[in-house]
């Protein structure tokens, strides 16, 4: 759906201290973000990034958001791993976005539509039973 980008999901907001937490919608987007900070990916070690210092737009917590690839790719000399020390189970990547002068978060996504979409292309491939399709039969 969007080329060059990465989908996230907000999970926590803090607009007061800065900080902005975000996991992926799936795991193919966590593999496209590794790649894209030079790491690797694993999904055995936490996934979630902690953004710290961040100043842009005011963003909604359980929204879908995306973000540039060549935003992430900046991100590199910020980073700081946590799969070394582990001190969270569910945060694995911190990243300082004080000097990140872009927009971070660009086009939200709507879950309902996405949901809706990759659960057709699901059943659309023959992998599910298209029986618990709903389709609305009102309107056009």
């Amino acid at each position: 759906m969007f080329p060059e980008r990465i989908l996230v999901t907000i999970e926590e907001f803090n607009k007061q201290d800065g900080t902005v937490l975000f996991d992926f919608i799936d795991s193919n987007e966590y593999v496209l973000f590794t790649e894209s900070i030079g790491a690797v990916s694993n999904l055995d070690k936490p996934t979630m990034v902690f953004l710290k210092n961040y100043n842009g737009r005011t963003i909604r917590e359980n929204t879908i958001y995306s973000i540039e690839l060549k935003t992430i790719q900046e991100w590199r000399a910020q980073l700081e791993l946590n799969s070394d020390n582990i001190d969270s189970f569910l945060i694995g990547y911190n990243i300082d976005v004080l000097s990140t002068e872009q927009a971070i978060f660009m086009d939200s996504v709507s879950i309902d539509n996405l949901q809706g979409s990759l659960l057709l292309r699901y059943y659309m491939w023959g992998k599910g039973d298209d029986s618990k399709i709903s389709f609305s039969q009102k309107g056009k």
